[in-house]
């Protein structure tokens, strides 16, 4: 299963993952079962929004591509 966060589309603005955003979706990444692919291009995420998201990712050993 996979998760596209990012917009494809070159002439649309880029999605913002916000700081709270960021958090919840690491959070949920630490529950992870399912999801292999995470697709986090074209996305603008901050400094702190990425750490969360990366601190996830450690804990959600399911997940074999992230973009």
């Amino acid at each position: 299963m996979s998760l596209t966060l990012g917009n494809s589309d070159c002439y649309k603005n880029k999605n913002k993952i916000g700081t709270k955003a960021a958090q919840v979706l690491g959070e949920l990444l630490k529950e992870n079962q399912i999801l292999q692919f995470l697709d986090l291009a074209d996305t603008s995420l901050s400094y702190e929004g990425l750490n969360h998201i990366v601190h996830g990712l450690r804990h959600s050993p399911n997940i074999v591509s992230v973009n």
